[in-house]
């Protein structure tokens, strides 16, 4: 049975979709699968057009098909990436690719599941006692965080850590505006939506809580990109799954991420002597 079917939307109970009857698995997988690769092609395409237009020197060699050895040395020091990802360009990149992903899944899992507003979490708006959870719950996530990464330093030895340095080395008000935009406010809302709203949900609807939770944890970490710090990611996705399960509305989730987010951004603008 499917959520999308007009006789359970009439006799199903109002909340997240994990209250109401089945999404398809194939549905679901699909959805899934087409609205993350959306979000990767919008990205990727926004990071070819805002490298050539920092580095134009590269443009006409890669144009004649030609890898200059000089941009191949760059790019295996990753020495281009704060050009890159300067607050500007962040911001370009939280609004266009998250963007994408939120209207990708809310358009497809409306049109394949029949998932509204209601069933991915959006509604209804959340209490003052839950949102006062969520924010508990951004500053347990981030104790959390911190002792897992520790705890994987001592197992795996100290790791790269690239992208804080790159903010560790950012000053003033505007780069800390445009990165706590990108990073406290848009990317939870859009990661909270795809992750929770949707995949935990169709997840949790053929599975036991605690897989689905996990599972779910564990596809947050990868899609993140850095195998350094995937078992902080996961155990993050982890307990924002299971305080959407408990909470049954987003908006918790969204805090409690983005306080999450918000203060290991300001820790690192304030202390970055902190990150090696």
């Amino acid at each position: 049975m499917r959520c999308g079917d007009a006789a359970l939307r009439e006799t199903a109970p109002e909340g997240p979709a994990f209250r109401r009857g089945q999404w398809n698995a194939w549905g679901c997988a699909a959805i899934g699968c087409a609205s993350f690769a959306i979000f990767v092609a919008v990205q990727t395409v926004l990071v070819v057009v805002i490298f050539f237009a920092a580095h134009p020197q590269y443009a006409h060699d890669v144009a004649q098909g030609a890898l200059p050895p000089q941009l191949y040395a760059d790019l295996r020091k990753a020495s281009l990436l704060p050009s890159l990802l300067t607050p500007t360009h962040l911001a370009v990149f939280s609004v266009a690719g998250d963007g994408a992903l939120v209207g990708a899944t809310l358009l497809l899992a409306y049109v394949g599941l029949g998932a509204n507003l209601r069933t991915l979490g959006l509604v209804p708006k959340a209490s003052a006692a839950q949102l006062g959870q969520g924010l508990l719950a951004g500053i347990a996530l981030t104790l959390m965080a911190d002792g897992l990464g520790w705890a994987q330093s001592k197992i795996f030895g100290p790791h790269p850590q690239l992208l804080e340095k790159i903010f560790a080395a950012r000053h003033g008000f505007e780069s800390f505006g445009l990165d706590l935009l990108s990073v406290a406010l848009i990317a939870p809302f859009a990661e909270e939506l795809f992750f929770r709203g949707f995949l935990f949900a169709g997840l949790v609807q053929r599975m036991p809580l605690l897989w689905a939770a996990i599972l779910s944890g564990a596809l947050f970490g990868l899609a993140h990109g850095d195998l350094w710090n995937f078992l902080p990611l996961a155990g993050v996705g982890v307990a924002l799954a299971l305080l959407y399960h408990r909470m049954h509305t987003l908006w918790p989730n969204v805090l409690a991420h983005g306080v999450f987010n918000a203060v290991s951004l300001t820790l690192t603008y304030l202390f970055p002597q902190l990150i090696k």
